[in-house]
């Protein structure tokens, strides 16, 4: 440090400056590094991991209520209101396919692609239950409600774990 003190006030002051100014850029570069590889995770976030989110949370909300109008057919009175419940679902059952075409997009490889390829299996294992329901609404009503709220209940509930 003997150098130092035998300069001038000026070339002190400037020394500084120049520490200081060193200093500062690097920490600079530094933080806009850190602050990009932020950026990154927040893009990855908002444009995979919420959207997923959301639509997934949308396929589950239309496959509920899809179940739910699924009761409505059964407690119609008349031929034409079952078939206006039956219309209702299907445009629910469109909904619940747009939500799951888009989620579809962004699951991941590995485990989240692992969860998400059981998930349409199970749902389909459900589906595969309402012509049986549907026949046995028209037909026999008492058996119908027991189907609707074990057999159905079951397979319903275990795609919904699945989401």
């Amino acid at each position: 440090m003997n150098w130092f003190q035998n300069l001038t006030i000026r070339a002190k002051v400037m020394t500084t400056f120049a520490i200081v100014l060193a200093v500062t850029t690097v920490l600079g570069v530094f933080s806009i590094n850190r602050l990009s590889t932020v950026n990154d995770g927040a893009v990855m976030v908002s444009q995979n991991y919420l959207v997923a989110a959301a639509e997934l949370g949308g396929f589950q909300y239309n496959t509920t209520r899809y179940r739910q109008m699924q009761a409505s057919y059964y407690m119609a009175p008349t031929a034409e209101e079952k078939a206006k419940e039956k219309a209702k679902r299907t445009t629910q059952m469109e909904s619940a396919k747009k939500h799951w075409a888009t989620y579809e997009k962004t699951v991941d490889a590995g485990t989240e692609a692992e969860l998400a390829s059981k998930i349409q299996p199970l749902w389909n294992d459900y589906l595969a239950l309402e012509d049986k329901f549907e026949e046995l609404s028209n037909t026999k009503p008492a058996e119908a409600a027991l189907y609707y709220t074990q057999v159905m209940s079951v397979a319903f509930m275990a795609s919904a774990r699945a989401t």
